[in-house]
């Protein structure tokens, strides 16, 4: 049999040239270029890590500040002699009660500050509770 009737083979391999060896390097550079680029993507769309019980507890603690800000504002109204049902900002601000369970505002400045010191109280035992369950 002669070289000339011989069909050519059904998967030629392509002949090694140099210009075929830069074309596979391109596409492989690509390729990892865009490997790179979706985990990339995808570490920064994850929000796991950012509310870690670590977080959450100093929010917790932040809170229980604020709170116990709120409630030695009430006991300056006492010091100064301000009604219970004056109508300033200030004095509606802190007639706001913190949690549901505190359904109503109390009668006096002395017992809304007690509504705000047991809310900071619950915002010390919540952030001690995250810092438990912290990894």
């Amino acid at each position: 049999m002669s070289p000339q009737n011989e069909d050519p083979p059904v998967l030629a391999m392509p002949r090694p040239t140099i210009r075929n060896l830069m074309i596979v390097v391109a596409l492989f550079a690509l390729v990892f270029a865009f490997g790179r680029l979706a985990v990339w993507i995808y570490r920064t769309r994850t929000y796991g890590p950012t509310f870690t019980p670590a977080a959450f507890s100093s929010l917790c603690k932040a809170e229980s500040d604020f709170m116990k800000g709120q409630a030695a504002r009430c006991r300056v109204q006492v010091s100064r002699g301000i009604p219970f049902d004056d109508d300033s900002e200030l004095s509606q601000m802190l007639k706001v009660c913190p949690y549901v369970v505190d359904d109503r505002a109390e009668e006096t400045w002395e017992a809304q500050a007690l509504v705000w010191d047991r809310a900071s109280a619950r915002s010390i035992a919540a952030s001690l509770e995250y810092e438990r369950a912290g990894y």
